[in-house]
């Protein structure tokens, strides 16, 4: 199996703003080495051959791929008649001289959570993993005892914001999928109350902007909203929106292990009035290290045990498995995905910077761009799920960790504030390999990192 890379060309007219058309040479070598490619493309399809070659680029939030870096197309204006050229490249497939389409792969239907909730169980899964290595912490000496249940308490609560993540994002499917499919499902969301910038949104006169427009900032303001409520309204949300009964003991042991994570953060781990509040009893019972049930009360300081915490991995694994279920047949609205076991290995002929396809997964492909650190680390987080991210000075380590949040070393951090401290060390820092120097404005690459992105479609040209 090889590949070709070629570039598709479709004609627009009246494009007049160009304000923003990017040269190829700002771009770095991968783009002006394509230059030459483009014009035989667009001469090929039509172009006169006047008017300056640039790229535009398309938001990620357009073509709805879930990363946060966007694609670019290729334009020309021709100046006689104002037809705009756009381009963008497209990957052939091949076998044994034969092209081969790629619509051909077998493919399935999935729930259009299920990417939510496995990537939720994989998570899980990693964490007790985890668990077993404490198992070597020897809890008779002080400082390892107390080491133990420090890693014990980060483990805890690491699971909790990944459960709480994945809550988030099942909601935004479900929100999605009342505004793009008309609610097709009939899906009982609760009402929202969020504020809109409607003196914004008015300012346009595009037909276009004024339905897709609004449509994606009422998404986006009611996600952020569900995002800040508490969690037991959350977790309520996701369950009444499909008709999910959950088993009222895991309601209550998921409940009770978010607010023991909320007193770790916030109250060193005392049991306290709020807590028993949100539990709704006057006491707890966990398991200690023999997995036997100890009770704590009010104020009582709360000790973990990996019983515990296995415990609730179970219960979150059960209460995720029924869900997803419950989705399956509760919702006919389905996600369509290539089976991986009936994708070939691709191998590219191509000498330039960009893979095809990665081995064993045609949806993406590898493109080789330099990046500014901040939008690298998230691409870690996000895209790659990358949970060992270190920044690296001459002089210090810096840890950078959850997906819901930038922290540095543990602590809240905004990307200025961790700027002015890595600027305080240096010009030079790298982030897991790769080197990233400061040019005045931002660390950026000093070489073109290879990025995983999803394949682009031809819609992206209808705007």
């Amino acid at each position: 199996m090889t590949t070709k890379t070629t570039i598709r060309v479709e004609q627009y007219q009246f494009i007049d703003n160009l304000e923003h058309i990017i040269a190829p040479e700002e771009m770095g070598s991968y783009y002006t080495d394509k230059v030459n490619d483009v014009k035989n493309a667009f001469l090929k399809n039509g172009w006169e051959g006047d008017g300056e070659i640039g790229l535009i680029w398309i938001p990620p939030f357009i073509e709805n791929t879930g990363d946060t870096f966007g694609s670019y197309v290729w334009h020309v204006k021709q100046n006689n008649n104002g037809i705009s050229f756009l381009g963008y490249e497209e990957t052939e497939f091949f076998d044994n001289g034969v092209e081969r389409n790629i619509k051909k792969f077998e493919e399935e239907h999935i729930t259009i959570t299920y990417d939510n909730t496995r990537g939720c169980l994989d998570i899980i899964n990693k964490y007790k993993t985890n668990l077993d290595s404490l198992i070597m912490f020897d809890k008779n000496i002080e400082s390892q005892d107390e080491l133990y249940h420090i890693t014990l308490n980060a483990i805890q609560n690491n699971i909790v914001a990944s459960f709480i993540d994945c809550i988030d994002e099942i909601y935004l499917n479900l929100l999605k999928h009342v505004f793009d499919s008309q609610n097709s499902d009939k899906l009982k969301l609760s009402k929202a109350n969020v504020k809109l910038p409607l003196d914004e949104i008015s300012k346009s006169d595009c037909e276009y902007i004024d339905s897709w427009l609004i449509i994606q900032q009422i998404e986006s303001a009611i996600w952020r909203d569900f995002k800040f409520k508490p969690f037991k309204e959350k977790f309520r949300e996701i369950c009444s929106a499909v008709d999910f009964k959950c088993n009222e003991d895991l309601r209550k042991k998921i409940i009770c292990h978010v607010e023991i994570r909320n007193s770790f953060q916030h109250h060193e781990g005392q049991l306290t009035s709020d807590m028993i509040k949100m539990v709704g009893q006057d006491h707890i019972d966990l398991l200690d290290e023999s997995g036997k049930a100890k009770r704590f009360e009010k104020w009582n300081l709360i000790i973990l045990s990996i019983p515990e915490v296995r415990s609730f991995c179970d219960s979150l694994e059960i209460f995720i498995r029924d869900y997803e279920q419950h989705i399956g047949t509760r919702m006919k609205d389905r996600h369509i995905r290539y089976k991986q076991n009936s994708i070939p290995v691709i191998e590219s002929d191509s000498v330039n910077n960009e893979v095809a396809a990665e081995s064993c997964n045609s949806e993406f492909v590898i493109k080789n761009r330099k990046m500014e650190l901040i939008d690298y680390i998230y691409y870690l987080q996000y895209t790659e799920e990358e949970d060992d991210i270190v920044v690296k000075t001459k002089d210090a380590d810096f840890y950078v960790y959850e997906s819901s949040t930038f922290k540095v070393n543990w602590e809240e951090c905004t990307s200025e504030e961790f700027y002015t401290i890595l600027l305080s060390l240096g010009e030079l820092v790298s982030c897991n390999g790769y080197e990233f120097e400061y040019n005045g404005s931002e660390f950026l690459s000093k070489e073109a990192l290879p990025i995983k992105e999803e394949k682009g479609h031809s819609n992206i040209i209808q705007l």
